[in-house]
């Protein structure tokens, strides 16, 4: 069993990877490198925490059966 962030969903939650990292002041295409590396910062959660009151960063934790 292995845990997972599910980063793709939380950014398409938040209205997609432009609104993201223009909320953040971040380039529009960072979130497409955290998708893809599947790794995201405690900094940038943190400002995406700031930015996006009321997000429930520990609803896209998500276990798998793979390792």
């Amino acid at each position: 069993m292995k845990v997972i962030f599910n980063i793709e969903k939380m950014v398409n939650d938040l209205g997609g990877a432009a609104k993201v990292a223009e909320a953040i002041g971040k380039h529009r295409t960072a979130p497409y490198g955290w998708i893809a590396r599947g790794k995201i910062t405690s900094d940038i959660l943190e400002l995406i925490k700031l930015k996006f009151k009321g997000t429930n960063i520990d609803g896209y934790f998500e276990t798998t059966t793979t390792e």
